[in-house]
C-alpha cells in the first residue's frame, strides 16, 4: 500500500518490470493485492505515481516508493550435503541437480583457492559437510545471495545440526549471514563454546542469544534460530540432555525494532564471507524458512531425526521422580515407598 497527493496515474513494478497500472481521481491509498500468493509472485514491487507535472515515465523522485520483498511462507533452501553443496529446494529455477541455491567451497587461504570439500557421516543416515580438521578453513558461499536473503525481517528460521570437534575458537558458526565490514546488521547460527547459539544485529536490545543445550560435546546438537516480526522476537532452539530427558529449550530476547538488512552473501561453516567464525566439526541438513517455525515443529524435526521424544516443559510435572518427563506409575511407587511413613510424637 503507498499513499499519494495529486497523483493522476499509478504504476506498480515487479522486480523493475511493469506490473500493473491505473489512473487516480483523488488522493488515497494505491492498494496492489496478489491473490492466491504463489512463489511465482515472490520478488521486489515498488509504485511510481504521476501527474502532469511529472509524467510517465519521469516521476517527481518523491513519488516512487520504497521497494518491498514479496515471499510465500515456505522453505526456502536445504543444503543436506549429500556428496556435493547443491540445495534441495528448486521452488524458483526447477533446477533439480544444483537447486535455487547451489553453495561454492571458499577458502581464504590463498595458496588454497578452490578447497574441495570433504564429508563424513550424516546425521540422517547419509553425508555432512565435515569441517573437523582445525586448520581446514573452509567454508560454503552462496553466491549472489546477499539481497534475495534480506527477506529476514519479515519472519525468518534457520535450523542446522552440528557435531562439534575438538579445536577451533570459542565462536564457531554454522551459517551466517553478516558483514559488519559493511553495516552492522544480519544473523548468525552455530555454537559458542559449549553451547548453542545465535545472534541478530541492529535491531535493538541484546544481539546474541545463547541456549543451555550442549552443542559441543562430541554428539549431533539441533541449533534453531527464529525471528517473529509480530512480537520483534529472537528466539534460539536447543536439546538439553544433561538430564536424559531430551529437554526442549527456548532462549528469548525481545528486540526493540525492526531488523536491518545487509548485502552481505550467505556463507555456511562460517560467520561471513571472510571466514570468520569458521565451524570444527560436522554440519548437516541446513534448512532455510521464510516465516518463525512454532516450537512445536522444530521439536517434531528433532524426533523425526532421532526418534527421541523432546521434553517440552515442565509444568505439571513436579512428581516426575524419574525425570523420563511423564508422571506414571514408577514415580507413584517412588512416593508409595513412604506411604504413611511418620515423624509423629508417639
Amino acid at each position: 500500500t503507498v499513499t499519494h497527493t495529486r497523483g493522476t496515474s499509478y504504476k506498480w513494478f515487479k522486480n523493475s518490470q511493469d506490473y500493473s497500472s491505473g489512473t487516480l481521481t483523488e488522493d488515497g491509498d494505491i492498494v496492489l493485492s496478489i491473490s492466491p500468493l504463489a512463489v511465482a509472485d515472490e520478488g521486489y514491487y515498488h509504485c511510481e505515481v504521476y501527474n502532469s507535472a511529472a509524467p510517465e515515465p519521469t516521476p517527481d523522485p518523491d513519488a516512487v516508493s520504497t521497494t518491498a520483498q514479496v515471499m510465500t511462507e515456505r522453505l526456502v533452501a536445504h543444503w543436506a550435503f549429500e556428496g556435493d553443496l547443491s540445495d534441495e529446494v528448486q521452488d524458483i529455477t526447477g533446477d533439480a541437480v544444483y537447486g535455487d541455491w547451489p553453495g561454492t567451497a571458499t577458502d581464504p587461504n590463498e595458496s588454497n583457492p578452490i578447497p574441495v570439500p570433504s564429508y563424513a557421516a550424516g546425521i540422517a543416515g547419509g553425508q555432512a559437510l565435515d569441517t573437523s580438521d582445525v586448520n581446514d578453513l573452509s567454508f560454503v558461499t552462496i553466491a549472489g545471495s546477499g539481497d534475495f536473503f534480506n527477506f529476514y525481517p519479515q519472519g525468518f528460521t534457520v535450523t542446522a545440526w552440528i557435531k562439534g570437534a575438538p579445536g577451533g575458537g570459542n565462536w564457531q558458526l554454522a551459517v551466517g549471514k553478516q558483514d559488519r565490514d559493511i553495516v552492522d546488521a544480519g544473523w548468525a547460527a552455530g555454537r559458542r563454546g559449549l553451547y548453542a547459539f545465535g545472534n541478530l544485529r541492529g535491531a535493538g536490545g541484546p544481539i546474541d542469544i545463547t541456549s543451555v543445550g550442549d552443542a559441543n560435546d562430541g554428539e549431533w546438537a539441533l541449533v534453531a534460530v527464529t525471528y517473529d516480526p509480530e512480537d520483534l522476537g529472537h528466539r534460539l532452539y536447543a536439546i538439553d540432555n544433561e538430564t536424559n530427558k531430551f529437554q526442549f529449550v527456548t532462549s528469548f530476547n525481545e528486540l526493540t525494532q525492526t531488523p536491518p538488512t545487509t548485502p552481505a552473501n550467505l556463507v555456511l561453516g562460517a560467520e561471513n564471507v571472510h571466514g570468520a567464525s569458521t565451524l570444527t566439526g560436522l554440519l548437516d541438513e541446513v534448512k532455510i524458512y521464510s516465516y518463525p517455525l512454532t516450537p512445536d515443529v522444530i521439536a517434531n524435526e528433532y524426533r523425526t531425526v532421532t526418534g527421541n521424544t523432546p521434553c517440552m516443559g515442565t509444568e505439571g510435572l513436579d512428581y516426575d521422580w524419574d525425570g523420563n518427563c511423564v508422571v506414571d506409575l514408577a514415580d507413584f511407587a517412588e512416593f508409595a515407598k513412604t506411604w504413611l511413613n511418620t515423624q509423629l510424637l508417639p
